[in-house]
């Protein structure tokens, strides 16, 4: 990634690599303080096909979350094609809502804007 976007800068940018087992199986990409000073952006978030199912995404979502807790974020936002019915399901599942579609070069369906609120823990 040698670019990021708007006024964010390359040390807003988070990337986690995911293993099972000790082999790399993915990875995420999350940007902080992006599209607002409130809201961590999930640029991607990968895990291969043999992987899947074993709820790494589930576990690495909690920790993302937890980042954007300490970010002092309040939400996490995201974009699913909406090809990939089987992610859609997952980011629904995980509590993410549906903001708007609409057309994004690049994707082979809509783009889906979804989002999450996260809870700050009660001290």
């Amino acid at each position: 990634m040698n670019k990021v976007p708007g006024a964010c800068r390359p040390e807003d940018v988070y990337i986690r690599t995911i293993s099972l087992g000790g082999i790399l199986c993915g990875l995420s990409v999350t940007v902080r303080a992006y599209p607002s000073p409130q809201s961590a952006f999930l640029a991607l978030l990968l895990i291969v096909e043999s992987a899947q199912g074993q709820l790494l995404g589930t576990r690495i979502l909690q920790d993302i979350e937890r980042d954007a807790i300490s970010w002092g974020c309040s939400s996490i936002s995201a974009a699913v094609d909406s090809h990939n019915v089987r992610a859609l399901k997952f980011w629904l599942r995980e509590g993410f809502a549906e903001r708007f579609r609409k057309e994004v070069s690049g994707f082979m369906g809509q783009a889906i804007a979804i989002e999450k609120e996260v809870l700050h823990p009660i001290e």
